[in-house]
């Protein structure tokens, strides 16, 4: 008799090394998608056994054991031994957890994190990398090193959250995330946002550097240093925002980017709206001018 595709996916997980060679394949081809199928797999597949999982928490490849601990989570809910392992939580699935939990190294790489989970959690080195992260996931976290890069992030996701180093680097940022965030260092560099992502946060250092920004994204924001260096702003990006310094040097805009933006002599200079030697000293950074 033909075995219908859940046994062929079941005798796949029995077979350990052909799941082995599967799962370096797709985490060397960052497919998020198949870990995480894998992940479920594996937890259908140990379901009653969990004895027998916990066992591959010592396996030899760091991956095997990584996505041992997500499986582990997806039938027991709980989520330390994520925080015990190199890739701990590779490709888990996780929709509520304990506030103020820390990840580092690479734990939780390729995960899918939603509703309220991970609130006023602890993230850094290159912890969530390639994650997908929706409703209101990482609220209050903080976020170093190069945790978050690559990832998708929507709903009002890591509201109010504080993000420095290259945290969030090439990130895609829509709907309402990022809303009231603090970003420093280079965090947000090379990342993509559109919708409402950034309203009402503070951008310093060189956080959006070679960023694209599209609609409303920073309305009522407060941008300083060289925050938007490089970018390029299409549409309402900087409604009503306030731009303080060489924020936006050698930034490139289109549409109305800057209607009721207030904005410093010393941004005008970056923009080369206004010669340097116009700028008397003691306006350094005020008035500002509203365009």
């Amino acid at each position: 008799m033909k075995k219908n595709k859940l046994e062929h996916k079941l005798e796949v997980v029995k077979d350990l090394s052909l799941f082995e060679k599967i799962l370096d394949r797709s985490v060397e081809n960052q497919s998020g998608t198949n870990i995480r199928l894998l992940n479920k797999f594996l937890a259908r597949a140990y379901f009653n056994n969990k004895e027998g999982l916990k066992e591959l928490f010592e396996h030899e490849n760091e991956l095997m054991k990584g996505i041992a601990t997500s499986a582990y989570h997806l039938i027991t809910g709980d989520i330390k031994p994520c925080q015990t392992v190199e890739f701990g939580g590779l490709g888990a699935i996780i929709k509520k957890s304990e506030e103020g939990l820390k990840f580092n190294q690479r734990q939780l790489n390729f995960a899918e994190i939603s509703e309220r989970a991970l609130k006023k959690s602890i993230n850094s080195d290159l912890a969530l990398f390639c994650t997908f992260n929706s409703d209101l996931a990482l609220e209050e976290s903080i976020n170093s090193g190069r945790a978050l890069i690559q990832s998708t992030n929507s709903g009002t996701t890591l509201h109010k959250s504080i993000n420095s180093g290259s945290a969030l680097y090439s990130s895609n940022n829509l709907d309402d995330a990022l809303l009231s965030s603090i970003n420093l260092d280079c965090s947000l560099g090379d990342s993509i946002n559109s919708d409402s992502v950034l309203n009402f946060s503070v951008n310093r250092g060189e956080s959006l550097r070679g960023s694209l920004n599209r609609g409303y994204v920073l309305m009522d924001s407060i941008n300083s240093d060289k925050a938007l260096k490089d970018s390029l702003n299409i549409e309402h990006v900087l409604l009503e925002s306030i731009c303080q310094h060489t924020t936006l040097e050698n930034s490139t805009f289109s549409g109305e980017a800057f209607y009721l933006a207030t904005i410093d002599l010393m941004t005008l200079v970056s923009l080369r709206k206004i010669k340097p030697e116009d700028v008397e000293k003691e306006y350094s950074f005020e008035p500002f001018w509203r365009s």
